[in-house]
């Protein structure tokens, strides 16, 4: 009973309380060690499996995702593990917990990710937001080739649905692919699927690179509106604080920016690549302000999340890098403006095409080629 449990935790026995209200105890680690290796010694595999599978229940009905992952594995269960890869690993990146989501692809052999498509599409999009290219560009081959007629397991209407919504999530073939992608996705959803603010979004994002008409804006502010949590809030007014910037409406893109800043740190996303563009156009607005140390320490930001940059995700990394070249050019500090304009070219080489990304990355650069930077002995700022 409840009263028991505190008595003994009451009396230091081996039980730790896991909260303040007496609901929750755990065996103190000693004792929860002891019972590990008893379990391990025991020459009854099936007894073993069992005591996972219980465990893997208890957790799941208790919502604790990642201990059921374990106990899964644990359990031989390998469809449970790969559903809760495949079911739960936006959450976790959307939490800042990408990196639990990762560990978990440790757990797989190679041969499971063939077995289980939705695994390899998963394991796809790990990789490519922890910036892992290689690893990532492999899942995404084999996903794309295996043919599958089950549950996508991510939410999906279906493995064609999963498959477009890969292709629009890591554009490997530029914007104008991915927006065929996306479109083609979007048709394939119900209004009630939890990839339509996803789709919503990804549609707006790449019409706008095509031509800039405004009234694409709605699709953006209908994902937002849908609630779905501050990743997509995060990502739709950093792309309508992107494009206010490109428009010159900089009130516009400073209230955009503070938002999709906001939603960045909510979401514990500040060190992911696509939580880098909000900090590089506030830093733009900061510039265009004349507040240079505002500017720096969004500035700062940006760089930490343009680490992650890489081919993996290199539609997302190359608007982090231009956007950044952008800034710096515009503080004067040449230099880095041409290494990061660099950087952004070699995504577009990646992809094919980059939309109006690249045309401006071409003016940027032959503007950093002609026009002088800073004439003084100041060092560049430190990042």
């Amino acid at each position: 009973s409840g009263a028991r449990l505190q008595r003994l935790a009451a009396g230091n026995l081996m039980l730790v309380p896991l909260d303040g209200s007496g609901l929750r105890f755990r065996y103190h680690h000693l004792l929860g060690s002891l019972l590990r290796a008893e379990l391990d010694a025991s020459e009854d595999p099936r007894y073993v499996r069992g005591c996972h599978r219980r465990a893997y229940d208890w957790y799941m009905a208790d919502e604790q995702v990642s201990a059921a992952f374990t106990h899964a594995i644990g359990a031989g269960e390998l469809a449970e593990a790969v559903a809760i890869v495949c079911s739960r690993w936006f959450a976790f990146m959307a939490g800042g917990r990408l990196q639990t989501a990762r560990r978990w692809l440790e757990s797989f052999s190679d041969s499971d990710f063939t077995t289980y498509p939705p695994l390899a599409r998963a394991g796809a999009l790990i990789h490519a937001y922890m910036g892992e290219a290689s690893a990532s560009q492999r899942l995404t081959r084999l996903a794309m080739h295996l043919d599958y007629e089950g549950d996508p397991l991510d939410g999906s209407t279906s493995w064609e649905s999963s498959i477009h919504l890969l292709h629009t999530a890591i554009v490997p073939d530029g914007p104008a692919a991915a927006l065929r992608h996306a479109e083609r996705a979007l048709a394939l959803e119900s209004e009630l699927s939890p990839w339509r603010p996803t789709l919503l979004s990804a549609v707006g994002y790449f019409r706008l690179l095509g031509s800039d008409d405004r009234r694409r804006d709605a699709l953006l502010l209908e994902a937002a509106d849908a609630q779905t949590g501050p990743t997509i809030e995060a990502h739709v007014f950093g792309v309508l604080a992107l494009f206010s910037s490109w428009r010159g409406a900089w009130g516009s893109a400073r209230d955009h920016a503070r938002r999709a800043v906001d939603a960045v740190e909510g979401a514990g996303i500040t060190d992911m690549v696509h939580g880098g563009l909000p900090y590089a156009v506030a830093a733009r607005v900061a510039i265009k302000a004349g507040d240079t140390d505002a500017a720096l320490v969004h500035l700062r930001a940006a760089e930490q999340a343009s680490r992650r940059a890489s081919e993996a995700l290199p539609f997302n990394s190359m608007i982090l890098c231009a956007t950044l070249a952008e800034a710096w050019f515009e503080l004067g500090q040449h230099e880095m403006a041409e290494q990061q304009a660099e950087r952004a070219l070699r995504y577009v080489a990646v992809m094919g095409e980059g939309g109006r990304v690249a045309d401006r990355l071409d003016r940027l650069i032959r503007r950093i080629n002609t026009e002088p930077g800073r004439t003084d002995d100041t060092a560049p700022p430190t990042i």
